[in-house]
């Protein structure tokens, strides 16, 4: 029962990172590609 506990724990940490991954690499590559069509040129 409890290591089912710490697996279900678990999951949703991973998840929970891979969530906060996902949205920091978007926002970074639109940040970038923004700055890139920004620029002149």
């Amino acid at each position: 029962q409890w290591t089912g506990a710490q697996g279900t724990l678990a999951v949703l940490g991973g998840l929970a990172l891979f969530n906060v991954v996902l949205a920091w690499s978007l926002r970074w590559l639109l940040v970038r590609d923004r700055g890139v069509h920004l620029q002149p040129g």
